[in-house]
């Protein structure tokens, strides 16, 4: 049975960033992404994922069928949406966020059929996306789930030779986002320049603490892991692509 797509869409006359058909184990889905600084409200935030910077290299973790990705996961029961990330980030890749990180997308996840003995409580969902830093690093353990073989810190080659298209395209829209919002050099010491930016959990924040948001990001190596102009042609002219997800 097909599921058909959802009417009420609050992104209604924006283009998509992308949209990909996959498959999630025997599940196709469809993803579809919009640039946002406002929560979605027409359907349930399932999962968050981030996009962040450690000593001018984006964290990334590899999965047990060997792609790469975004550190990130699902909402537990009662978690809010930072204490979700906060954990996700730690168990993925030990890894521990500055303070303040900026929403800059949201990806709409449908599943576009029906298994056998599968609730579908939602027609759709919503996976919420960040862009910020990485404040430490602690040596890599086992993911609890089991999904996370290992984790790395990819320059922008490695970005162009191991990243998925519509991957690529979100690093750039999280370039964009955090570019955008740097500190003013003029600015009083305490200005950060983040207009949108998700508190880090004061009860999850380790000693030493709290630095300003972006701190330590330098605009010009953030625009070497942004897509050409070439790159953005070909990422728009791809527009649904396919494939099997691991």
């Amino acid at each position: 049975m097909e599921i058909n797509a959802p009417k009420d869409n609050p992104f209604s006359g924006t283009p998509p960033l992308f949209v990909v058909e996959m498959r999630w184990g025997q599940q196709p889905v469809r993803l579809t992404a919009w640039r946002c600084c406002d929560i979605p409200t027409d359907g349930p935030i399932t999962s968050v994922h981030i996009v962040a910077w450690y000593e001018g290299r984006v964290l990334v973790v590899k999965d047990r069928k060997g792609g790469y990705g975004f550190p990130g996961g699902r909402l537990e029961s009662g978690e809010t949406r930072e204490q979700a990330l906060a954990r996700e980030v730690h168990e993925e890749a030990n890894a521990h966020l500055t303070p303040g990180y900026a929403l800059f997308a949201a990806l709409r996840i449908e599943c576009t059929k029906r298994l056998p003995n599968r609730a579908y409580p939602h027609p759709f969902t919503y996976m919420t996306l960040y862009a910020g830093e990485v404040r430490a690093l602690e040596p890599l353990t086992r993911d609890p789930a089991g999904i996370v073989q290992s984790r790395a810190l990819f320059s922008p080659d490695d970005c162009r030779r191991f990243l998925l298209p519509h991957d690529r395209t979100l690093l750039h829209e999280a370039v964009t986002t955090l570019t955008a919002r740097l500190p003013d050099p003029e600015a009083p010491p305490d200005a950060t320049g983040l207009a949108e930016v998700i508190p880090f959990p004061e009860q999850s924040l380790p000693e030493p603490t709290r630095e300003p948001a972006l701190a330590r990001v330098n605009a010009a190596r953030l625009r070497a892991f942004a897509l050409s102009e070439a790159e953005q042609t070909r990422s728009l002219r791809v527009g649904t692509m396919r494939r099997k997800a691991v």
